[in-house]
C-alpha cells in the first residue's frame, strides 16, 4: 500500500504511527512546482508504504523526478550490499529528558542491530539540535503563510460565493483552510511582520544554518545518523487537538533533518508496552540517499517487524 502524505503533516511521524515506512526526500530533489507545495524549504511531500517502502519510494522517483534520476538512484542504491564498515552516528543530544524507557531501549536495539551487521557505531554531537523545534515552527509557518497567500479564490482552487471581493477572499480562506493551517498562517504572518521579522524569522534562519553546520561537521565522521522517530508511541486521533504544543513536540527528532535539507527515512521497528508502533529514524548526507536506503534495508531486515493493526490481514 502506498500513500502520498501532504506537506502539512510530518511524514515520518505519520509513517511510524501507521506502522509504515516513510521516506523524506532531500529538498534539492523535490519537485516543488509540479505538485504545488505548501512549504518551500522546511517540509516535503513524501511517499509512505508498508514493507520495503524505501524500494517503492525509489520507484516513485521515476514518476515525479524523471526517469534518468530515478534510474541512477535505483542502480546506485545497492540495497543488499549490507552495512559492514558503515559509520553510524548516535547523537548525544537526542537523549531528551523524560523520554520513555521503551523508546530508549528500541534505540539501543537499533544500535546493536547495526553493530551486529558490521557497522561502526560513532558517538557524535549536534549541539544546536535542541533549538530545532522552535526554529522549525517559526520557519515553516512563515513559508506556509507566504505560499498559501495564492489561495484566495481568484485564480484557482475553492471559491466561496460572495457579493464583495474582500468578503470573498476572507470567506474562501476561512472555508478552505482547516484549523491547523489557519494557525500556521497566523503565526507565519506574525513572525514576518514589520518589527518582528528580525526578532523571529531572521534569527530562526541563522539558527537553521547552525543546525546544518552541525550535521556537516558530523558527516565528516559518520555516513548516517540513527535516532528514534518520535519521543513517544502513537496517540489517539484528536488526543492533542487542544494542545498543539504537545503535538508539535512529537517532531523533536525529525525536524533537524528537515531544517538541514537532508534525506531521511523512518521505519517501524517495535511495539510499545501498549502495543503501539515505535520507529527508528535514519538521516543521511546531502545527495546520498543511496546510503540511507541501504542502511534502512539492513535495519528493516534486522528488526523483522511484521505486526499489523488489529483487524488488518496481510
Amino acid at each position: 500500500m502506498l500513500w502520498s502524505v501532504p506537506p502539512d503533516l510530518a511524514v515520518l511521524i505519520v509513517a511510524v504511527v501507521l506502522e509504515m515506512v516513510g521516506r523524506e526526500p532531500p529538498k534539492w530533489l523535490h519537485p516543488t512546482v509540479w505538485i504545488g507545495r505548501t512549504v518551500t524549504i522546511a517540509e516535503a511531500n513524501a511517499p509512505t508504504s508498508r514493507n520495503g517502502g524505501f524500494i517503492i519510494g525509489v520507484m516513485i522517483l521515476l514518476l515525479v523526478t524523471g526517469f534518468w534520476c530515478a534510474a541512477a538512484y535505483f542502480a546506485a542504491a545497492g540495497l543488499r550490499d549490507g552495512v559492514e564498515g558503515l559509520r553510524v552516528g548516535i547523537p548525544a543530544e537526542y537523549r531528551v529528558d523524560n523520554m520513555p524507557g521503551e523508546i530508549d531501549a528500541l534505540w539501543r536495539r537499533g544500535v546493536d542491530w547495526m553493530a551486529a551487521r558490521g557497522a561502526e557505531i560513532v558517538d557524535i554531537s549536534l549541539p544546536h539540535s535542541k533549538y530545532a523545534l522552535p526554529t522549525y515552527y517559526i520557519v515553516a509557518p512563515a513559508e506556509a503563510s507566504s505560499n498559501l497567500a495564492r489561495y484566495d479564490g481568484v485564480k484557482y482552487g475553492l471559491r466561496s460565493r460572495h457579493d464583495k471581493l474582500i468578503d470573498m477572499y476572507e470567506q474562501t480562506r476561512a472555508d478552505g483552510f482547516g484549523a491547523e493551517v489557519q494557525r500556521r498562517i497566523l503565526i507565519g504572518a506574525y513572525v514576518l511582520s514589520a518589527g518582528y521579522y528580525d526578532a523571529y524569522y531572521l534569527k530562526a534562519q541563522k539558527i537553521r544554518t547552525l543546525i546544518a553546520d552541525d550535521f556537516r561537521a558530523a558527516f565528516e565522521k559518520v555516513d548516517v545518523v540513527l535516532t528514534p522517530t518520535a519521543p513517544s508511541d502513537a496517540f489517539a486521533v484528536g488526543d492533542k487537538a487542544d494542545d498543539p504544543i504537545a503535538m508539535y513536540l512529537n517532531d523533536v527528532f525529525t525536524v533537524p533533518a528537515s531544517l538541514a535539507g537532508l534525506p531521511a527515512i523512518s521505519l517501524p521497528a517495535g511495539l510499545s508496552d501498549g502495543g503501539l508502533p515505535l520507529g527508528l529514524h535514519l538521516i543521511g548526507k546531502p545527495f546520498d540517499e543511496a546510503t540511507v536506503l541501504r542502511a534502512a534495508y539492513a535495519l528493516e531486515q534486522a528488526a523483522g517487524f511484521e505486526a499489523l493493526p488489529g483487524g488488518v490481514t496481510p
